[in-house]
């Protein structure tokens, strides 16, 4: 068993994606404080991507991406 310490700075915005088989859940955070949050369908790879379309604004502040996903061919269009 590995443990993985995180250190969270609180001017850090973090995007965190999970892509499940059915759904994909889009997270915001600044620090530890989750600030907006949605779900895309996942089994159209561009309904996911489309859903990137909602950062427009948020883009520039965000600092960090973490990706989790059990969908390997949605993979490679995420990246």
């Amino acid at each position: 068993m590995q443990i993985v310490r995180l250190v969270v700075i609180k001017a850090c915005m973090l995007l965190a994606i999970d892509i499940g088989n059915t759904s994909t859940t889009f997270g915001i955070f600044k620090g530890v404080k989750l600030v907006k949050n949605w779900r895309a369908p996942t089994k159209v790879a561009s309904s996911t991507l489309c859903s990137f379309c909602r950062l427009k604004d948020a883009t520039p502040k965000i600092t960090d991406i973490i990706i989790a996903s059990v969908v390997p061919e949605v993979d490679k269009p995420i990246k």
